[in-house]
């Protein structure tokens, strides 16, 4: 759809039409165009949907679509805001942790789609010297992403992924969660974190190094082991690269068995 289209429909969403027959076949029009967006909020947030019910969740996102209406025809990329949209919503103003499973859903879509990279080895930092390890800057996957809730927010989001019903009411009141969502193979991974662990994340994703980011991390657990967290998201593929001295080392991983 050409850019001249995407500003006619933004029109015809926003702004009235006049005579009784243009009016009634842009009201055709109009509804149309938010039917589609609400099937696309529908395939981005389907999570959400199961957990408000399919016709509290059409409501809302019809009321989203309605003043917001896309800045392109790439659907695709149709709905980021709607996280935010949904927690200051009146009508799911009690049900305060809709917005972070639809931000958990965001994360995981932008994980899903984000670009491939190989993962860091521990063994490809052996040639940093030792009293440079701290000030290393680890590259992170480039599908991290990261989501704080003061909700048990992935396992109301798991339950919001399985079509079955749950066996027993939704508890919501289970203590905050700090996640990081990533892909470094094949399928998304949610993993739950501690806060320690969390904040070290953040501040390597912030561009400290290694030394700085430990400090973070130690800052909210004194006991934070750095080497466990290293030697455990190594593993899990976590890396991509890392820098010294403000230069991107380029690790070659083309050897890898």
């Amino acid at each position: 759809m050409g850019r001249g289209g995407d500003e006619h429909i933004t029109e015809l969403l926003v702004k009235p039409a006049s005579g009784p027959d243009i009016t009634k076949r842009l009201d055709i029009y109009r509804n149309n165009i938010v039917y589609a967006l609400v099937r696309s909020l529908e395939s981005l947030y389907p999570a959400l949907c199961r957990l408000m019910g399919q016709a509290f969740f059409e409501q809302i996102a019809a009321d989203f679509a309605r003043t917001h209406p896309p800045l392109h025809g790439r659907l695709v990329e149709y709905g980021f805001e709607f996280p935010d949209f949904v927690a200051t919503y009146e009508a799911a103003a009690g049900y305060a942790w809709f917005a972070d499973v639809a931000r958990l859903e965001v994360a995981w879509h932008r994980a899903y789609v984000a670009a491939e990279a190989p993962s860091l080895r521990i063994r490809d930092l052996e040639a940093v010297p030792p009293e440079q390890m701290s000030m290393i800057e680890l590259v992170l996957h480039p599908s991290c992403q990261w989501l704080e809730s003061r909700y048990p927010v992935s396992e109301i989001w798991r339950l919001g992924r399985d079509e079955n019903e749950p066996d027993a009411p939704i508890k919501v009141e289970g203590g905050a969660e700090w996640l990081m969502v990533i892909r470094p193979e094949a399928e998304v991974e949610v993993r739950t974190l501690s806060e320690a662990s969390y904040r070290f994340g953040q501040a390597l994703n912030g561009g400290l190094a290694l030394g700085a980011a430990w400090e973070a991390g130690s800052a909210i657990d004194p006991n934070f082991d750095l080497q466990g967290h290293l030697a455990g998201w190594f593993a899990g593929g976590t890396f991509c690269d890392y820098r010294l001295a403000s230069e991107l080392c380029h690790t070659d991983h083309g050897d890898r068995p």
